[in-house]
């Protein structure tokens, strides 16, 4: 099961993101995107297994 604070997270993540694109600022909004998708990917490679 997914812990609430990650699914916090992702809503923060996509929501910073939304406010950058709709402030015009395209490149920078792709980044917050990008850096969170690489992240979560690290973390599904990498992360603790017995935990969730």
């Amino acid at each position: 099961m997914t812990k609430p604070w990650i699914i916090a997270l992702w809503v923060f993540t996509v929501a910073l993101a939304g406010w950058l694109l709709v402030d015009g600022q395209r490149f920078a909004a792709a980044g917050v995107m990008g850096t969170a998708l690489f992240w979560e990917a690290i973390h599904r490679m990498f992360g603790s297994k017995g935990t969730e």
